[in-house]
């Protein structure tokens, strides 16, 4: 059995940690005399329909606009002009020119709701675009109406 100082047991787990890092690490160093070329790789970044970047301000000029819409319910998923929207805090961000009209698309589940929204210098119109609210109401939901008596217990003339 070997004992091994506390100062000796410490140099011996960095020692082979060291020597796990370094067996770890993938770079090799080219073998001398060889003529090969190293491999290279190319990557090919294609559009994504996932998100789109906002145009700066400055590149809209003096008639851009960044403007922000609430759409409902918030778990509803949201494409403007048939591309996927991120929300952040609950709101999304359009960026155009005054004047600028974007096609909104929300959906869940089976419901789907499409509206145009017009970019104004105050902000967006509709400022707020509700799935909900396009729903039919279900038959039967409306109240009663009241009931009329033709003979009622109290006249309404007074004499």
């Amino acid at each position: 059995m070997i004992l091994l100082s506390r100062t000796q047991a410490i140099a011996a787990i960095a020692l082979v940690c060291g020597a796990a890092l370094v067996s770890s690490c993938d770079e090799r160093a080219p073998v001398s005399g060889g003529s090969e070329a190293p491999e290279t790789t190319k990557t090919i970044t294609l559009p994504s329909k996932r998100s789109r970047p906002q145009p700066s301000l400055r590149d809209l000029g003096p008639k851009g606009r960044r403007v922000k819409i609430i759409v409902l319910p918030g778990d509803a998923s949201v494409e403007i002009d048939g591309i996927a929207a991120r929300r952040r805090n609950g709101v999304i961000e359009l960026s155009g020119k005054v004047g600028d009209v974007r096609h909104l698309r929300v959906r869940k589940g089976a419901e789907q709701l499409q509206q145009d929204v017009t970019i104004e210098d105050a902000g967006v119109s509709p400022a707020v675009v509700d799935l909900t609210a396009s729903r039919p109401k279900p038959a039967g939901s409306q109240g009663a109406e009241p009931i009329k008596r033709s003979d009622p217990l109290f006249s309404e003339k007074f004499e």
